[in-house]
């Protein structure tokens, strides 16, 4: 694929470009217990190939694909739709004995499609390992060494690259100089389960 307006032939939707997910007649994908500990836990993200996923929606809209096409998720975590549900934050991938399904996040998978690259997302059962996610892009290493100045670590998320902080006091100076907001901040600190570190848990 080489453009939004390639895949949609112009038009406003399409169909999702992978195969639908089967579902056995009341069968949940999410289970309560697994919603809960995803909800209660910080963001762990995966790069995962968009090429090997299934979908559990049958279309897909142009005008969400555009806007992740822009950075703007990636800067901020603003989502293009449905900022009040926090499962939607990021994609949400469930691994069924191998097969790779889609609960949210299916403009996020076209998105990387289309740009040949990774789709950054949870999945819903292995997130005990990895760093903790304040923004797509913005990530807390308590372990990490000497921090990168402000100003050059607000550079390198502009540049669409990943960055990696010690704590959340760290974090909540680099969204400052992106410009969200104080109400914002502290949106991406509840949802990654952070809000109640103080700037002294370095």
């Amino acid at each position: 694929m080489t453009s939004v307006d390639d895949y949609f032939n112009w038009a406003p939707k399409t169909v999702a470009p992978w195969t639908r997910a089967g579902k056995r007649k009341g069968e949940r994908y999410l289970t309560e217990a697994s919603a809960w500990r995803l909800l209660s836990s910080s963001p762990r993200l995966r790069e995962i190939d968009p090429t090997t996923l299934y979908a559990t929606q049958p279309w897909v809209l142009a005008a969400h694909v555009r806007y992740y096409l822009t950075g703007e998720w990636e800067l901020t975590g603003r989502t293009s739709a449905d900022m009040d549900q926090q499962l939607n934050r990021y994609p949400l991938i469930l691994d069924r004995k191998g097969k790779l399904i889609i609960l949210t996040g299916h403009h996020r998978s076209l998105a990387a499609l289309i740009e040949g690259r990774a789709v950054l997302a949870r999945m819903v059962d292995d997130e005990d390992l990895g760093l903790s996610a304040v923004t797509p892009h913005l990530w807390i290493d308590p372990s990490r060494g000497d921090a990168d100045a402000i100003e050059e670590s607000t550079a390198t998320l502009r540049a669409g690259r990943r960055v990696v902080v010690r704590s959340p006091a760290e974090a909540v100076n680099i969204l400052n100089e992106i410009g969200l907001t104080s109400d914002e901040i502290e949106d991406r600190l509840r949802v990654a389960n952070l809000k109640d570190r103080t700037p002294d848990d370095q």
